[in-house]
């Protein structure tokens, strides 16, 4: 991973996902799974998160962690909680 496009903007990145999964969605009839608001914000820092990581700053990683749980729990449990226990595991 390195700094790009996608890594200074995940909120439009993440956003520009769920319109395609809409688009698409629509037009092949499958139902829409789309992301609550908080949702795409929990998936914003958890994406930050993992870039952080990545990046050796596991200050930040750990911060970004804390924000998307505090910002959707749910999605966090569904989503961010496999990388989170697995750098717990790791003692990163």
């Amino acid at each position: 991973m390195y700094g790009g496009k996608s890594t200074t903007s995940a909120l439009r990145v993440l956003e520009s996902k769920q319109r395609i999964r809409k688009y698409y969605g629509a037009w092949f009839g499958i139902p829409d799974h789309s992301l609550t608001a908080r949702g795409v914000r929990c998936e914003e820092f958890l994406y930050r998160a993992r870039h952080a990581q990545v990046a050796g700053e596991p200050a930040t990683a750990v911060s970004s962690l804390a924000r998307a749980a505090a910002v959707d729990p749910a999605q966090f449990i569904r989503s961010g909680w496999s990388f989170a226990r697995a750098r717990l595991a790791r003692g990163r």
